[in-house]
């Protein structure tokens, strides 16, 4: 199986034993092994895994050790090796949970047998609707190959409620140089049975139709350091991919049609190489990422290639979007919040001045910078630009219209004090990611300080409880952030997507969308590429209350 394909994303396992020092042991040559695999060494990876299956061992790493296996013989392309020891996997942990993935790759060493009846039995075992979602598109990766029609009319027989399957024969009819009328009077029954509006086309095309919209997340899940270290604090990726997920079956009640592709995208360029490598990979409508430049070069050559959106998550950078008119950032860069920010600030008083400092981070220079170049063209003057390591660093005494601060959370509440230590009553403006809130003493955010905030969340918003309640009804705790964003990105591009990439940009120009959003939404009026939706917030009576977005 491809890893592009499908991947087996997050192995959590709570493994416990009886024999301490055997688990030990174990798991330490499974951890070399999974090690083996993520460098794709798949033979030397069977050959630690196979060990470990055996029936002496009797812990929650057994089962993965079996699958494991399996999936590196199918990359080897041993096929019987694949199928024995996933069909021992079946008689020992007919309970386990993963089984369906196990299905899954199952029907693809089947199918690369040619054993179609056999490969299609296993992907109708298929429970879970996140893999079943892929089974059409596997299903007609390898029967769209089948050459003789009879073995075409021979499945179709067996599996007369197969939509791939009916997909391939109405084409195969339409190609033949004579059908039967008993042929064709099927062919017809099939097209209006399924739906189907046209054949196939040579090449690829969508698993289901032009209208399904397909979403790539390129971002380093780390799956390697999962499965070897199960314990460990899942990263990021993988809450904006359940956020997706379940935005993905919320648009599927709403009529759109949604794919989201997982791929394991770190600071190398092989993973990236092997996927634009890969034809199938042409379906994807839109990347979200990649994190990091090197691989990030490579997508966005491909993307503009291919008409292929891209959406940076999290990123504040303009310069990432400059390459194409498809690359935009969910976030707003430094430019719109420092613009909005000084917006704010010129309704509070009549001063046209402003004093900024900045802390020790590249990226706090940067903003401040940004700043100091928006507010001069805004027509304010800036008193003071620098950068603060102790309160002897400021010898402004200037009242200025406000005063701006770019910080790290360990610097964030010293450099406040510096500066309401030089009497200027001037309110302060700061980013919410100066703040670890959770240790900040709140009280000091009562003193006039304005918040820029584009990750607010609003908790009394009915969007975000009713968002809340499918995570963790889904999950079993609470979400995060990037859960909310993820979902937001997969709603709002599927929406805007929905009519066709033709229209993508002139749907984005028309308005900003506020309504239907767990954040601020998205506005990309006036061509900007990146959301101006800009939550400023401030902290009063023990509450945190939005002043403006």
């Amino acid at each position: 199986m491809k890893q592009a394909a499908f991947i087996f994303l997050f192995v959590l396992v709570a493994a416990t034993t009886t024999a301490q020092n055997s688990f030990q042991e174990y798991k330490r040559n499974y951890n070399q092994a999974i090690q083996l695999y993520a460098n794709s060494q798949y033979d030397n990876a069977i050959r630690l895994f196979l060990p470990l299956t055996q029936e002496k061992y009797q812990n929650a790493f057994v089962p993965y050790s079996h699958y494991y296996v399996a999936l590196c013989s199918n990359n080897v392309t041993n096929f019987t090796q694949a199928k024995t020891l996933l069909r021992q996997l079946f008689q020992r942990f007919p309970d386990w949970d993963k089984l369906d993935e196990a299905y899954y790759l199952y029907a693809e060493a089947s199918f690369n047998q040619k054993n179609y009846e056999e490969a299609l039995d296993y992907l109708n075992r298929i429970q879970d609707r996140s893999i079943i979602r892929n089974v059409p598109d596997m299903e007609y990766k390898y029967l769209s190959a089948i050459k003789e029609f009879g073995k075409i009319k021979q499945l179709q027989n067996s599996f007369p409620n197969n939509k791939t399957i009916a997909e391939i024969y109405v084409k195969a009819v339409s190609e033949k140089s004579f059908s039967t009328r008993e042929e064709l009077v099927l062919s017809d029954e099939l097209t209006n049975r399924f739906k189907l509006i046209n054949p196939k086309k040579e090449g690829y095309e969508r698993a289901y139709d032009d209208k399904t919209i397909d979403f790539g997340i390129l971002l380093p899940f780390e799956l390697a350091e999962l499965a070897s270290n199960p314990g460990n604090k899942k990263p990021y990726p993988y809450d904006l991919y359940i956020g997706m997920k379940i935005a993905s079956d919320q648009l599927l009640n709403q009529g759109i049609l949604t794919n989201i592709y997982a791929f394991d995208i770190t600071n190398s360029d092989r993973r990236m190489m092997e996927l634009v490598n890969d034809q199938n990979f042409k379906k994807i409508d839109l990347f979200v990422g990649p994190l990091y430049a090197s691989p990030n070069d490579i997508a966005i050559g491909y993307a503009v290639k291919n008409k292929i959106l891209q959406v940076h998550p999290l990123s504040n950078n303009l310069g990432l979007t400059t390459q194409s008119d498809g690359i935009f950032l969910a976030q707003p860069s430094f430019t719109d919040q420092s613009n909005k920010a000084i917006s704010v600030a010129r309704t509070l008083n009549g001063k046209k001045t402003v004093a900024i400092y900045y802390g020790n981070s590249s990226k706090d220079k940067q903003f401040a910078q940004i700043y100091r170049q928006e507010a001069e063209n805004n027509g304010m003057s800036v008193v003071e630009f620098r950068q603060i390591s102790t309160a002897n660093d400021i010898d402004n005494h200037t009242e200025t219209n406000h005063t701006f601060i770019a910080a790290m959370p360990d610097e964030i509440r010293s450099m406040i004090q510096n500066v309401k230590k030089e009497k200027n009553p001037a309110p302060i403006f700061t980013a919410a990611s100066s703040f670890d809130f959770s240790s900040f003493p709140l009280k000091m955010l009562e003193q006039d300080i304005y918040i820029i905030y584009p990750e607010f969340i609003d908790t009394e918003s009915s969007e975000v409880e009713n968002f809340k309640d499918l995570y963790v009804s889904k999950m079993g705790e609470l979400p995060t952030y990037y859960a909310y964003l993820g979902y937001d990105i997969a709603l709002y591009y599927s929406r805007i997507l929905r009519n066709g990439k033709e229209n993508f940009k002139s749907q984005m120009n028309m308005i900003e969308y506020t309504q239907g959003y767990t954040l601020s939404g998205f506005d990309y009026t006036n061509d900007s590429k990146s959301n101006k939706l800009i939550p400023i917030i401030k902290y009063e009576n023990g509450n945190f209350r939005e002043i403006t977005r």
